[in-house]
């Protein structure tokens, strides 16, 4: 963690990659693909497509 507050965390064991700023905002790379998160917002990127927000809007 450096002095102002971000992140990067290595999950070896978990398979994944997590960047974390200070204001909370979150990139996370796993088996299920790239998550983006911030102020309440989700965009989950995948092999079956794009969800918004937990679905508020989909490609597939």
């Amino acid at each position: 963690m450096t002095k102002a507050g971000q992140k990067i965390l290595i999950d070896v064991d978990g398979g994944s990659i997590t960047i974390e700023d200070q204001n909370g905002n979150t990139v996370t790379m796993d088996s299920s693909g790239l998550s983006l998160s911030g102020s309440g917002q989700n965009v989950t990127l995948g092999s079956s497509g794009v969800n918004v927000n937990q679905g508020a809007f989909e490609v597939t």
